[in-house]
């Protein structure tokens, strides 16, 4: 088979050549029999010695289709070792020229996936992935394949999640704690044993309990604690401007952690995986955390290589790496392993 390499595409005028390519997945229609072939495609048919591409100039090489195709598409290199891998796993692929860069056909069950490609050292772009997310139907699945400095690809996957809970607020109680530092304390034993373990806020201190300055903040706002800071009493604003000498994003950080409470999850701090919070759809106690969830606004900008350490930080402690994005509503937005 032979094609013609046109400005951004390959041209296959025989039209016995064209039906078969279409018949084995390559391809778009063109009028009169003929098919476009993205340049991939006609990559992955000429490393394969399935068909000869020539220009202007005469029959190209592999080498020399690769350069040119790169010249004309920078992130050529990219889109091909995955195109070529998915294919050498037996996916049939469609290619795209806006936002995803190719659709895997379903097998085995599976749905429908949509991929976007990106090399390791590209940015990340929260709102890129939003964008994408919109434009999926509910039973399509996003891929994406990010090609290393080596060529090796890792796959992700990406979804919206809503965590619920079945952790729901006991019969209120009311009692005092006392702000030291960034800590708060509360030394009543009964309203301390209550908070703990009927909706597990704080660790045991003494015969007490010790909060965090965020945990303070939701029972403030709920008017189940009093908080008294140098022997006196302090209102919410108040305690808001004090945590924010200790903690500069807890105002960002509060209203995800309200928002989960009242989603009937258990939230605690995520420092020792990296993240802001880990959060228990139950008891704590007795549970892991499904979930690890960072904090972030819609114009997060970040690298491949700081989200991959913590989908596969998540992924080792089966938990469910997610960004709870902040904008008129809260998004949240999940990242796992696949193995295509």
């Amino acid at each position: 088979m032979h094609g013609l390499l046109r400005e951004d595409y390959i041209l296959i005028e025989n039209k016995r050549d064209a039906s078969k390519l279409l018949n084995r997945g390559f391809g778009k229609p063109l009028r009169n029999g003929r098919v476009k072939l993205d340049l991939v495609e006609g990559a992955f048919l000429l490393e394969r010695s399935k068909l000869a591409i020539s220009d202007r100039d005469g029959e190209l090489d592999f080498q020399r289709l690769f350069d040119v195709s790169v010249d004309i598409n920078p992130r050529f290199g990219h889109r091909y070792m995955v195109y070529r891998d998915l294919r050498k796993r037996g996916f049939k692929l469609e290619c795209l020229s806006d936002g995803f860069d190719f659709t895997v056909s379903p097998r085995n069950g599976s749905r429908e996936g949509f991929v976007y490609v990106r090399g390791e050292r590209e940015e990340f772009s929260i709102e890129s992935i939003r964008r994408l997310l919109r434009e999926l139907k509910e039973d399509h699945e996003f891929w994406i394949g990010i090609v290393d400095e080596e060529a090796d690809i890792t796959y992700y996957t990406v979804s919206y999640v809503h965590p619920e809970g079945n952790i729901r607020s006991s019969e209120p109680v009311k009692g005092r704690g006392f702000l030291i530092r960034n800590h708060v304390f509360v030394f009543d034993k009964e309203v301390a044993l209550k908070l703990l373990r009927e909706e597990f806020f704080g660790k045991p201190f003494g015969k007490g309990l010790q909060l965090s300055l965020i945990e303070a903040l939701y029972l403030k706002e709920k008017n189940i604690l009093d908080i008294y800071y140098n022997s006196r009493s302090i209102d919410f604003n108040e305690l808001v401007t004090i945590a924010l000498n200790y903690q500069s994003d807890i105002e960002r950080r509060y209203i995800v952690y309200k928002e989960l409470k009242e989603r009937g999850l258990s939230v605690k701090t995520g420092f020792k995986f990296g993240t802001h919070f880990r959060a228990y759809e139950k008891d704590p106690h007795h549970h892991h955390a499904e979930y690890l969830i960072d904090v972030v606004d819609r114009d997060y900008i970040s690298t491949w290589s700081l989200v991959s350490r913590g989908i596969r930080l998540a992924h080792s402690v089966k938990k469910l790496y997610t960004f709870a994005v902040i904008d008129k509503d809260i998004e949240y937005i999940s990242f796992k392993r696949l193995r295509p």
